[in-house]
């Protein structure tokens, strides 16, 4: 079994397996300790180094990725995803990180915008508003367009 400690790895070899259209394949998310683990009788290797001394072709894609023999103990099992699921689950993750983005350029804007205006003024909602949406300038702010949408 190979496992690691990568989410973002993970992610890339799922989408690997799903563009090919392989089948029956589960993504365990374990805890590597507690009750049930054997760590005395297992055998674990680091892929990096195994390949490293095998004198094959070393690739950064091995980093933090290990090959694990013997069982994982169920109790250690904390979920488990097909791996439509886990695409499914990071096409989400994107649109939430696209959001993030969106609002931290946000925030950036508002940030300046209340510098320029002055520390002491006061800003009513409205003029945060229209900070917001960009339209003191009679400009909209790009990307925001859609939100001012949402609103109306």
């Amino acid at each position: 079994m190979s496992v690691t400690d990568d989410f973002e790895k993970t992610v890339r070899i799922c989408d690997f397996y799903y563009a090919r259209r392989m089948k029956g394949i589960r993504i365990l998310t374990v805890r590597t300790s507690g009750p049930g683990w054997k760590h005395w009788d297992m055998k674990m290797w680091d892929v990096e180094d195994l390949v490293k001394r095998l004198g094959l072709t070393r690739h950064e894609y091995f980093a933090n990725e290990w090959l694990v023999e013997n069982q994982i103990p169920h109790r250690a099992v904390v979920s488990v995803q097909t791996l439509e699921e886990m695409v499914h689950m990071a096409e989400t993750m994107e649109g939430v990180r696209a959001e993030y983005i969106l609002a931290k350029k946000l925030y950036e804007r508002i940030k300046y915008q209340l510098a320029k205006i002055g520390k002491d003024k006061r800003i009513r909602e409205r003029d945060l508003e229209r900070i917001f949406l960009g339209e003191r300038s009679g400009k909209r702010a790009k990307g925001f367009s859609s939100l001012s949408q949402k609103r109306n």
